[in-house]
């Protein structure tokens, strides 16, 4: 056997010793496939002597096995090695109460079935008339909805209400006998099953939970055509099932308890705020709270007296889509506006829950507070969005506060909305499509074209002067529209062997090389841009990138309204220039839910209803500008922001009142999409520090710390010889730990027979020091001391700028994921 050959078996056995895992303790985890490598490499060896592979397959094999060692040998970060996200992050479950109704017969029994299951879906058995909280009766009364609250203070609780289990595990029989008195005496007004449109629901008592049963109606047809004016799903879109299963009045998942009610569905909603129930109707509040921000002191306030005592619901809440889209909500189950609530009257109840003027309608006890001035600040609103003023303001004040008439004698909802924003209406006649990408002599050649989805006719792109009902895609000097910027052309680099871009061009009107001047229009209304390929950018990292991606981004004016164009993208192959789809990671569809096709970035870079684009310039290679800890990467920006992080330049926070719960990845991905990221197929990048200094950590504690901000102490750089310095990885519990190693070590100090005042002082400085790394550490405030990162296992380091590139950086990081 040849020396070469001997070499390369010794190389690979020494790669394979190193296969080896790392535990969640950081303690060496289970041993690595060097047996697999051993027998791999006998086996080449074998069919060698036989002649069955050349010398030079052989040596191409040990090669390849040599690189796949290399690869594996890398040392991950500690969650990555056990964990996966799917298995960590589990929206938290309760129990659930399904019910249903015995036919009630008229003066008997109101009999119902309850199937009782805790937060596993296991059956819970053994409960009595002990863990039934409430039965509810809500129905219609001659003037307003009546509810018959029935629990054990209630004075024929023990006479008429039995609880009792039945044979099948969970399952619970529930009875209140002498129904019709019963709910007349409680409710107030008489009740009779066969003419009293209601519902009835249970509520047990389970632990700190108060799961609420789903609603029986009766008659029979309860409130089916209005029930269906807002679907279940149309909230669970955007909430989760969270807005259900988490607190009385809760939407913001496990941090909002409320009183531990458990409302499962609309349906449940409207049995306490009844369409019928003049104070508390559902309208009033989701349109309040949603609308919240644009009410006076960027609140909703619902305030209500009772026996003289006044109390007060305020409601903050950063509503992400338009209120004028009122699909978002009113969707039926093919996703379309429901029709009827469009058609429905326009009174001026309904038209106060958005339009107001600086009186809230609904905080009634206020001093401020009179009916005739909130109708007139309502009717002003409704007319200054419409760009009206003067006569027809007045008159319709006179109709409304003098005559006592209402919107709805000669309004219906579509007078007003059509029930989807200007934006997105216009959005749905254009469309974006990159057609081709030849390269050649170090040039991309791009065509691509707009055009509208409805006939395939393609727009006019070379239009420079704004002309009535057509759209103006590219401005001849740069926009001061607080809307719209006009088209943007990205062309972005992947990092070899990764999804992550690494760097990236842009073209527009306002940049140093103009969209107009790299492209030219044909007479069949495709564009043509022929654009450079960064060879700078490509060679930025080893190996050089072998893919790019190309972005179309931007909404087109129409009649002075940006259209909400739905972003395109599409890879392509540095060298032949083929297009292939890029990939997915967010669901777009699924951001669309609560924000209705996003539109960020309104009059600069507008990026809309595409997570792939917004990734061409949110990269792993530089820091999040609103977050010193996070990076500009959108796997760490967008969790930053949904999560409420403030701000670290001005304090702000970006999102308040995230409506889900964080925990729940499948909100915003796809199955399988959202496991811890492989260092070895994801890139590492930079997160913000201070100043003028970066830190590279790993894609994991980029993905996983951009939430869990279990911050490490980092150095700051040497200032006095300008190197470098690496990071010394510390967990809080190691700086506890190191904190009290030294408390006990000036302990002793001072318990010395003669006590070194010199040695004491010193450790009682290393002791503040310590503290004040931990008080740091605890931080997440810019202006601190020092920087702070979690790396979660990685090895991570700072650099200047000025020191080194961020190509330094970078390659660093490749170097650590084994690509370099």
């Amino acid at each position: 056997m040849s020396k070469r050959i001997l070499f390369l078996l010794m190389l690979a056995f020494t790669c394979a010793f190193m296969l080896v895992g790392c535990g969640d303790d950081g303690s060496d985890g289970a041993p690595g496939s060097d047996a697999d490598a051993s027998a791999m490499i006998a086996e080449l060896q074998a069919q060698l002597d036989a002649g069955l592979i050349t010398i030079a397959e052989y040596e191409a094999a040990i090669a390849a096995l040599q690189a796949d060692l290399k690869v594996s040998s890398v040392k991950t970060e500690s969650c990555s090695t056990c964990h996966d996200a799917a298995s960590i992050h589990q929206p938290e479950e309760h129990p659930t109460v399904a019910a249903t109704m015995t036919a009630p017969v008229t003066g008997g029994s109101l009999v119902l079935t309850a199937v009782v299951k805790d937060a596993e879906g296991e059956p819970i058995t053994g409960l009595t008339k002990t863990e039934l909280a409430t039965i509810y009766v809500m129905y219609d009364g001659a003037t307003d909805l009546k509810r018959a609250r029935i629990t054990s203070s209630t004075a024929y609780w023990a006479a008429d209400v039995t609880v009792v289990e039945t044979a099948t595990a969970g399952t619970y029989t529930v009875t209140l006998a002498n129904a019709e008195t019963n709910i007349t005496t409680t409710g107030g007004e008489a009740f009779a099953f066969a003419t009293s449109k209601g519902r009835s629901q249970l509520i047990f008592e389970i632990g700190e939970y108060e799961p609420i049963s789903n609603v029986m109606a009766f008659p029979a047809s309860g409130d089916a055509a209005r029930d269906a004016w807002v679907s279940n799903d149309s909230c669970i879109r955007c909430h989760g099932d969270y807005v259900f299963k988490q607190g009385h009045h809760g939407t913001n998942g496990e941090d909002n308890q409320g009183d531990g009610y458990l409302p499962v569905g609309v349906e449940n909603c409207v049995t306490c705020h009844s369409y019928n129930d003049s104070g508390h109707r559902l309208t009033r509040y989701v349109h309040g709270i949603h609308n919240s921000k644009n009410m006076p002191d960027g609140k909703f306030v619902k305030s209500s007296t009772s026996s003289g005592v006044t109390t007060y619901d305020e409601f903050e809440a950063d509503y992400p889509a338009d209120m004028t889209s009122c699909v978002v909500c009113h969707k039926d189950g093919s996703g379309n506006l429901v029709a009827s609530v469009m058609s429905q009257p326009a009174s001026i109840t309904l038209c106060q829950t958005c339009h107001r003027g600086d009186i809230d309608p609904f905080d009634t006890a206020s001093a401020s507070y009179d009916a005739d001035d909130v109708k007139e600040q309502v009717i002003e609103d409704i007319f200054a969005k419409a760009g009206r003023t003067g006569t027809i303001v007045s008159t319709h004040k006179t109709m409304v506060v003098t005559n006592g008439q209402d919107c709805s004698d000669c309004h219906t909802i579509t007078d007003f909305h059509s029930g989807k924003s200007k934006e997105n209406a216009l959005a749905e006649t254009i469309a974006y499509k990159i057609d081709s990408v030849t390269v050649a002599d170090g040039k991309a050649t791009i065509k691509w074209y707009a055009y509208n989805p409805n006939d395939d006719t393609k727009y006019d792109l070379s239009l420079k002067t704004a002309t009535t009902g057509k759209p103006l895609f590219i401005h001849t000097a740069p926009s001061t529209d607080p809307v719209v910027d006009g088209v943007w052309l990205l062309v972005g680099y992947y990092a070899a062997g990764t999804n992550d871009i690494i760097g990236y061009d842009s073209y527009y009107n306002a940049s140093t090389t103009t969209i107009w001047s790299v492209t030219t229009f044909g007479s069949d209304k495709v564009a043509t841009s022929v654009v450079p390929l960064s060879s700078t950018k490509i060679g930025t990292l080893t190996p050089s990138s072998t893919k790019g991606i190309i972005g179309i981004i931007g909404a087109p004016l129409v009649d002075g309204v940006g259209a909400k164009v739905t972003s395109v993208t599409k890879d392509f192959n540095l060298s032949t220039g083929a297009l292939t789809s890029s990939t997915a990671i967010a669901n777009d569809a699924k951001c669309s839910n609560c924000h209705d096709n996003i539109l960020l970035h309104a009059g600069r870079h507008t990026a809309i209803g595409n997570a792939i684009a917004c990734r061409i310039c949110h990269n792993p290679t530089s820091s999040a500008g609103h977050y010193a800890q996070q990076s500009r990467s959108l796997k760490s920006y967008v969790h930053a922001v949904h999560e409420g992080q403030a701000d670290s330049g001005t304090g702000e926070i970006l999102v308040t009142g995230y409506p889900n719960t964080m925990a729940d990845c499948s909100a915003c991905h796809d199955a399988g999409t959202y496991s811890v990221p492989n260092q070895t197929k994801s890139l590492g990048g930079v997160v913000g520090t201070l100043g003028t200094s970066k830190a590279t950590t790993g894609p994991a504690s980029i993905a996983c710390l951009s939430c869990h901000v279990a911050y490490q102490y980092v150095r700051p750089r040497n200032t006095t010889t300008g190197a470098v310095d690496y990071a010394t990885g510390k967990s809080m519990l190691q700086l506890t730990e190191t904190l009290e190693t030294l408390e006990a070590e000036l302990a002793v100090l001072e318990a010395a027979t003669t006590p070194n005042a010199t040695a004491i002082a010193a450790k009682e400085d290393e002791i503040a020091d310590q503290e004040e790394i931990i008080a740091t550490y605890n931080s997440v405030a810019a202006t601190e001391a020092y920087a702070l990162r979690a790396h979660a296992g990685s090895n991570g380091y700072l650099v200047d700028t000025t020191v080194a590139p961020y190509a330094t950086v970078l390659n660093k990081a490749l170097e650590l994921l084994g690509i370099k």
